[in-house]
């Protein structure tokens, strides 16, 4: 584990505007990369949208029309 030497800065914005931008960015990178994503990954990136109280991916039941129109 890396163990930063430097204090990384807080952004100046207000908390709930920091957290509103985050899931938005998270939606985004699950959005562009899920597909690629290993195992893990998509195990993590589930974990984190747990801890913000939101459902992973394998938690939202989708559609049986979309998964067939996937395939």
């Amino acid at each position: 584990m890396i163990i930063p030497t430097k204090k990384i800065p807080v952004a100046k914005m207000p908390k709930n505007k920091r957290m509103e931008t985050l899931i938005k960015h998270l939606a985004d990178l699950e959005a562009a990369d899920y597909e690629r994503l290993s195992s893990d990954g998509r195990h993590y990136l589930g974990k984190i949208w747990n801890l913000l109280g939101m459902p992973s991916q394998e938690e939202i039941e989708i559609p049986k029309e979309l998964k067939d129109a996937k395939s």
